[in-house]
C-alpha cells in the first residue's frame, strides 16, 4: 500500500496532467470533436473524420489564442491557469499554426466560413463587450459550438431532412448552454466584482441550478421525442447524457467547481460521443 505522503503525491501529480490537459484546451478541443461526431450520428450521416480533426484543431487554436492575452479577469477567476498559459508561450504560435492547418484542410469555402464562425465570435466576446451583455455571452458562445455541430454534416450529406437537422440543433444548443452557464458558476466571484451580470451573479447558485436542471430535462425530453419521431436508436442512447448532466450539476457547491468546470462539464461532451457510437454501433447490428 501506499504511504499517506505517496498517495498525496501520486494525486498530485494525476491532477497536475489533468490539468495540463485542460490548461492547453486540448480537452476542449477533444470535446468539439465529439460533439461533432455526434451530429454526424444523430443525423445518421457518415463521419467525415477529416472535420473531426479540423473542429478540434480550430477550437484548440481559438481558446488558446483567447486565453493568450493577459486579462485582469482571469486574474481572478483562473490564476492557475493564466500563469500556465504565460509560462507555456509556445502555445500561441501553436495554435496559430493550427488554426492555419484546418483552413488548409477543409475542402470548401462553405466549411472555411463554418470554421471561420466561432473565431469571429470569439473576437466580437473579447473585444466588443459581449460578456458583459446579460445572457448575450452564453447565447453567442453556446451559438459558436451548436452551429458547426450541426452544419458541418450538412454539408457533407445535402439530403438530411431539415426535421432532423433542427432536433440535433435544438438539443445541442439546450445542452451547450447549460454548459456555458454552468461554468458560469466557477467565475462568480471575478464576475461580480467587475459588474458582469451572468445568471449566477443575478439570481444566486441555487437558483441557477434549478433553472439548468429545467433546461437539461428539457433537452433530454426534447432528444426521447425525436429518437420516437425518426425511430433513431441512436438518438435514444444520445439522449442517456441527460442523468449525467443532471449528477454534475447537483455537485455544484458539493464537489471542487474548478474540477466539476474543467473536466466533468467538458468531458460530458466526450461521453455524449461514447454515446452516440454506441447508438450507431446497435443500429448497425
Amino acid at each position: 500500500m501506499l504511504e499517506p505522503s505517496q498517495e498525496n503525491h501520486f494525486v498530485t501529480q494525476i491532477k497536475s496532467k489533468l490539468s495540463w490537459l485542460a490548461y492547453t484546451n486540448i480537452l476542449l478541443g477533444l470535446a468539439a470533436a465529439s460533439s461533432l461526431y455526434t451530429g454526424f450520428t444523430f443525423m445518421d450521416a457518415e463521419v467525415q473524420w477529416p472535420s473531426l480533426l479540423m473542429v478540434f484543431l480550430i477550437t484548440f487554436a481559438i481558446y488558446n489564442i483567447d486565453r493568450a492575452s493577459e486579462s485582469r479577469l482571469d486574474k481572478i477567476n483562473h490564476p492557475e491557469r493564466q500563469a500556465f498559459v504565460f509560462s507555456k508561450r509556445y502555445l500561441f504560435h501553436i495554435s496559430i499554426a493550427s488554426y492555419a492547418t484546418a483552413m488548409i484542410i477543409a475542402s470548401s469555402t462553405e466549411l472555411r466560413l463554418l470554421l471561420l464562425f466561432p473565431l469571429m465570435v470569439s473576437l466580437l466576446y473579447k473585444y466588443a463587450g459581449l460578456k458583459r451583455i446579460y445572457l448575450l455571452k452564453n447565447i453567442a458562445v453556446t451559438t459558436a459550438c451548436a452551429i458547426p455541430a450541426t452544419f458541418i454534416p450538412v454539408l457533407s450529406e445535402s439530403s438530411i431532412p431539415i426535421g432532423v437537422i433542427w432536433a440535433f440543433f435544438s438539443f445541442f444548443f439546450l445542452k451547450m448552454f447549460v454548459n456555458t452557464v454552468a461554468c458560469d458558476i466557477k467565475d462568480i466571484k471575478g464576475d461580480a466584482r467587475f459588474t458582469i451580470n451572468t445568471l449566477p451573479v443575478k439570481i444566486g447558485i441555487q437558483k441557477t441550478k434549478v433553472t439548468l436542471y429545467v433546461i437539461t430535462i428539457i433537452a433530454g425530453c426534447l432528444a426521447v421525442y425525436y429518437g420516437f419521431i425518426f425511430s433513431s436508436t441512436s438518438i435514444y442512447f444520445i439522449s442517456m447524457i441527460t442523468g449525467y448532466s443532471i449528477f454534475y450539476i447537483y455537485r455544484i457547491g458539493k464537489t471542487e467547481i474548478k474540477f466539476l468546470s474543467d473536466f466533468v462539464m467538458d468531458g460530458e461532451f466526450l461521453l455524449m460521443g461514447f454515446l452516440a457510437y454506441l447508438g450507431s454501433t446497435l443500429m448497425l447490428n
